[in-house]
């Protein structure tokens, strides 16, 4: 498991990188600082590695190359959902087929797109970043809800 943390851009990210391929790690890592992000980086290339860093640390977002050795992105798609983590998941490969990215897609990958097209990482990042925190708030509310419904229910019941 390497981090790797760039010192002056905003704002901050929390990657958590699923990528066997160093130059493409760092490829991805020159290419969030170019569009202002302060990622810091951990990056893994097995199931263990996977496993352990979900459980141990908090990310924004999950990117993912398709094709690794011993594991896909719908195996690693499928670990991070196992963990019940809301956290945007998008695929970044040059190896993958329409047919693999629609699965992937169909399984709860947020999005994907190619290497070579960087450039709309940024994007994808802010708008998946944001539908999460959107996500998280309208669970919060939809528990306060049912909070004040029990309660209504409990004073309805000692009036009565």
């Amino acid at each position: 498991m390497d981090t790797i943390t760039p010192t002056n851009a905003v704002p901050s990210l929390r990657v958590l990188l699923v990528e066997d391929s160093p130059d493409d790690a760092q490829l991805l890592k020159l290419e969030l600082l170019n569009q202002g992000y302060a990622a810091t980086m951990t990056r893994v290339d097995t199931r263990q590695g996977l496993a352990r860093a979900l459980d141990q640390g908090a990310y924004d977002v999950v990117l993912c190359d398709h094709r690794l050795p011993g594991m896909d992105a719908l195996s690693a798609l499928s670990m991070v959902q196992e963990r019940g983590l809301d956290i945007p998941f998008i695929i970044v490969s040059n190896v993958i087929s329409e047919s693999s990215a629609i699965e992937v897609m169909r399984a709860g990958a947020h999005d994907f797109l190619f290497k070579h097209s960087l450039g709309k990482i940024g994007a994808i990042i802010e708008r998946e970043t944001c539908e999460a925190d959107l996500r998280a708030d309208l669970l919060l509310i939809h528990q306060q809800l049912l909070l004040a419904y029990r309660l209504r229910s409990v004073c309805i019941l000692a009036a009565g």
